[in-house]
């Protein structure tokens, strides 16, 4: 018996990039277009790249007249993103410490950020990007934040990362996210 497959349709993310904007900002509108005024890239992500999880849970209705439940009614969705930013930049360390504020101090070339006592929501948009050949993936969450974090390890062995876990939320009735491609046959 034959196998019925297409390999151009299983997606290697050989590169890309993460993406981040103030929430109400235009997202793109393909796969391929420059992206919008307003999202800026977070730099350099570590070679794990960014982990993607869509997790539903269901409740149990259970009757009397039945050992086993009868239904399930969705009790919680979450869509998450998790990456590791080498990069420390004006973009990565406010994302990192909660909104903290970046100031540029009186000596030339010396800079503060503030890691916030009582952190407020700091919500965002969210983009990442894979381009695999010719193909390329955009995956937007229109709101989220970061969630957790890592801990940022500081020693002579490896580059001092900034792990962080990004949690979809729930903007005005819309979905958590969607997807982009130019990949013919892919969404047909």
């Amino acid at each position: 018996m034959a196998h019925d497959f297409t390999p151009a349709n299983i997606p290697a993310g050989t590169t890309g990039m993460v993406m981040v904007a103030a929430v109400d900002t235009a997202a793109p509108v393909d796969a391929t277009s420059a992206w919008p005024s307003g999202w800026s890239q977070l730099g350099a992500i570590t070679d794990d790249g960014v982990k993607g999880k869509y997790d539903t849970s269901y409740e149990d209705v259970n009757i009397w007249q039945q050992l086993a439940p009868v239904r399930k009614l969705a009790k919680e969705v979450k869509f998450s993103l998790e990456f590791t930013a080498n990069e420390w930049n004006r973009v990565t360390l406010p994302l990192y410490f909660s909104g903290g504020t970046i100031t540029d101090l009186t000596t030339v070339g010396h800079s503060r950020i503030s890691i916030p006592a009582i952190p407020t929501p700091d919500e965002r948009a969210f983009g990442v990007e894979f381009v695999d050949g010719l193909n390329y993936w955009r995956l937007v969450m229109p709101k989220g934040m970061v969630t957790g974090r890592g801990d940022l390890t500081i020693n002579s062995k490896k580059a001092v990362e900034m792990q962080m876990t990004i949690e979809g939320l729930v903007q005005a009735n819309t979905d958590l996210g969607f997807w982009l491609t130019n990949a013919t046959g892919v969404l047909a």
